[in-house]
C-alpha cells in the first residue's frame, strides 16, 4: 500500500519496561493457583500471600498497558495511572487482609 500513513500514537510509542513482567506474573499465577488448592495447610499461607501480591501486580501492569494505548492526553494518563495505582494498592491490601 503506497502512500498510506498510519497515525502516530504519542504515549504508545514508548514501551513500558514493566510489560516484560506480564508473562512472569501469568506463569506464577498459573502455577500458584492450582498449587494453593493442592498443598496442605502449612504451605498454603505462602501461596496465598504470594498470590495476594501477584494478582494486583498483574492487574496493574495489564491495565496500564491499556491506558498507554487508549489515553492520548498526558495529563489524563497521569491521573488515570494514579487512580489505577490506588485501586491496585487497595486490591492488594484487601487480599492481604483476607488471608
Amino acid at each position: 500500500m503506497r502512500g498510506v500513513r498510519l497515525p502516530a500514537r504519542s504515549l504508545a510509542t514508548k514501551a513500558s519496561p514493566e510489560t516484560s513482567l506480564v508473562p512472569y506474573t501469568s506463569y506464577g499465577m498459573a502455577v500458584l493457583i492450582p498449587a494453593a488448592l493442592i498443598i496442605g495447610t502449612p504451605y498454603n499461607a505462602i501461596a496465598d500471600y504470594t498470590l495476594a501480591l501477584a494478582i494486583p501486580a498483574h492487574m496493574y501492569i495489564g491495565a496500564r498497558s491499556i491506558l498507554i494505548d487508549y489515553v492520548p492526553d498526558k495529563s489524563y494518563f497521569t491521573m488515570s495511572s494514579a487512580v489505577l495505582g490506588g485501586v491496585s494498592l487497595l486490591t492488594a491490601l484487601g487480599l492481604l487482609k483476607l488471608n
